[in-house]
């Protein structure tokens, strides 16, 4: 098995000396191991002109990284009123990084964020135990110049379930 960019936890880091103080310094989620996981999408920015030679011509301007944080199936509490806060916090100006995956072998992986949503869900499931429906994203401040992807030492993964619990193709 083979994976990229980490297996770990995501953590928002504050920017030190940017806007107000919030009362944390860092924000810790936990895996999103649901239908999509933690998405992470590379959208490309430039410009493309096909020419009257038809000669497609490309200037590429970096990417736009965009995180999906999906809690559909379930989400408690404690979790959403980190989500709150660190929401609260982007909307009063203070400056937020994000790893995206906790993990040491991919440390140097941080980018700075703001949150594109501006409208949520939250609903309590028919159980009463979790809340179900929320989403939240984030995208990049700045663009990045290249994908940064890298395989995940296997090795030293810890995964949730045995591997060969996992059914494979």
């Amino acid at each position: 098995m083979s994976l990229i960019n980490g297996t770990g936890t995501s953590t928002f880091l504050r920017i030190e000396g940017a806007g107000s103080s919030p009362d944390v310094s860092s924000y810790t989620f936990p895996l999103c191991n649901e239908n999509g996981g933690l998405k992470e999408t590379w959208d490309w920015k430039g410009i493309t002109h096909d020419l009257l030679s038809y000669k497609l011509v490309k200037k590429k301007h970096g990417y736009r990284v965009t995180w999906d944080f999906t809690f559909d199936d379930w989400a408690d509490g404690a979790t959403l009123i980190k989500f709150k806060g660190l929401k609260n916090s982007l909307d009063n100006g203070t400056r937020w990084n994000l790893r995206p995956r906790d993990d040491d072998q991919f440390a140097w992986r941080i980018f700075e964020v703001q949150c594109t949503s501006d409208n949520f869900e939250v609903v309590l499931d028919n159980t009463g135990e979790w809340h179900t429906g929320f989403h939240i994203q984030f995208q990049t401040t700045d663009l990045v110049s290249s994908i940064d992807w890298q395989l995940v030492n296997t090795d030293t993964v810890e995964y949730a379930v045995l591997l060969e619990n996992i059914a494979t193709p």
